[in-house]
Parts: structure tokens; C-alpha cells; sequence
């Protein structure tokens, strides 16, 4: 029975946990509202060249990563994104990308919404305690977990 009731709360729990990462957007920012660590999505006004672990990634026009620091020049970003012209896709694992602040098109911070991830995370676990409680039931072959007396 503690068995049961484990799994369908890991379940809920991995449930939950991709929920919160559903609740989150993308706000409008200025270079001067940014803190170190703050994921951002940065769309160029000119393609760049980035350089990622095992390829360059030719005119990118979008940056999606954790800011490492910036000056009057430039904001130097840990990728983890990269999209190209013509709709190409590149994954990046923290590469170090150093973006001039002229080419800034548009600079948006990334927002978790609480109140959508808790109202999330309450549905989804209510929702796996009512199918769990649904098959609790079934499949049991004796009271408490205990086996059946022989025949």
C-alpha cells in the first residue's frame, strides 16, 4: 500500500515539476535591469557568429541565456540557444558569447508566474491523487497487502 501510494506520488511530483516549467514568460528588460544569472532571450538587429562547443553557428539572430556580465559595450552571455536566419536551431551547453550592446534589438528577462505554477502544480497533484485513489483497488489480492491464504 506504501508502495502504491509512493509511486503515485513521485508521479504527482513529476507531473508538478513540468508543470512549473510551463509557467514561466518572457517580460521586456533594459541591459541596466539585468543582475547576474538572469536567463534572458536577446534578438539581434544584426546576425552574429557564435561559436558553440562543436560548430559556429552562422547569422544568428537570437540568444537565449544566463547573463554573466556587461559593460558599456557589451553583454556577455552564458548560451544555452541559438537560432539562426532562415529558422536553424542550435543547442548550446553555457558557451560564453560576448553580444555588442549596439546590436540589441530586443532584450526580454525570463518571469516564473507564481500563481500560475502553484494553481498548476495543485491540479496536477489533485489529479494524480484522484486516478491513484481510482485504481487503489484493483489488482489487490488480499487485505493489507497480505497474500492470500494457500488452497
Amino acid at each position: 500500500m506504501f508502495l502504491r501510494r509512493s509511486r503515485v506520488a513521485t508521479r504527482a511530483i513529476a507531473l508538478a515539476l513540468l508543470g512549473v516549467a510551463a509557467c514561466q514568460h518572457y517580460v521586456p528588460a533594459t541591459v541596466n535591469d539585468l543582475e547576474r544569472m538572469n536567463r534572458v532571450r536577446v534578438r539581434l538587429s544584426e546576425p552574429l557568429e557564435v561559436e558553440l562547443m562543436d560548430l559556429t553557428a552562422n547569422n544568428a539572430t537570437l540568444l537565449d541565456g544566463e547573463v554573466v556580465r556587461w559593460d558599456d559595450e557589451s553583454l556577455i552571455l552564458s548560451v544555452w540557444w541559438v537560432e539562426a536566419m532562415g529558422g536553424l536551431e542550435f543547442r548550446g551547453v553555457g558557451e560564453t558569447v560576448e553580444v555588442p550592446r549596439d546590436q540589441i534589438a530586443e532584450l526580454e528577462e525570463r518571469k516564473i508566474s507564481v500563481f500560475q505554477t502553484v494553481g498548476l502544480a495543485a491540479l496536477l497533484v489533485a489529479g494524480m491523487v484522484l486516478i491513484g485513489s481510482a485504481f487503489s483497488g484493483a489488482g489487490s489480492s488480499g487485505e493489507d497487502g497480505e497474500d492470500p491464504p494457500p488452497q
